[in-house]
């Protein structure tokens, strides 16, 4: 059903990965200025320098958990797509780590450069840790359904 608690696990892992779009990824300083790394990449000297579309893979990650949560009749699915979410989590938070360390080396060599991550960096790791939640949840569902399967037969 969708009251249950894995559905609430992904409605909140779907709204931190939402809520990229208003916090930044990190600010990168140097000696005289610093660079926003945010949704819409890092713009060094009015340049876009990151190529990687956040505005689409973004709304896609939030997009796969609030479908998940109306997929509660098939949860062998629902794992599923939890389990496809997962991975993409983990690799949009490696490809924001080394985008961010790269970019400055690449584009700021000789220069001082010092990177603060900032709390859109971190809400992909909390949504993270919302759909492992969700996929424990999905299991012990299942688990529970099996067993009462096999007391009915």
């Amino acid at each position: 059903m969708i009251q249950r608690i894995q559905s609430i696990y992904l409605l909140l892992a779907s709204i931190c990965v939402f809520l990229c779009y208003y916090f930044s990824f990190a600010k990168i300083y140097t000696a005289d200025t610093f660079y926003d790394f945010n949704i819409q990449g890092i713009f060094i000297n009015d340049k876009n320098v990151v190529s990687v579309p956040y505005r689409i893979i973004i709304p896609a990650l939030a997009l796969f958990s609030f479908f998940a949560i109306f997929m509660f009749k098939n949860r062998k699915a629902q794992l599923i797509i939890n389990r496809f979410n997962t991975l993409l989590h983990i690799a949009l938070i490696v490809f924001i780590y080394f985008s961010a360390e790269n970019t400055t080396k690449y584009f700021l060599q000789n220069q001082d450069v010092t990177i603060s991550y900032g709390l859109g960096f971190f809400l992909p790791v909390v949504s993270l840790a919302f759909l492992l939640l969700a996929n424990k949840a999905i299991k012990k569902d299942e688990k529970l359904i099996k067993a009462i399967d096999r007391l009915r037969g």
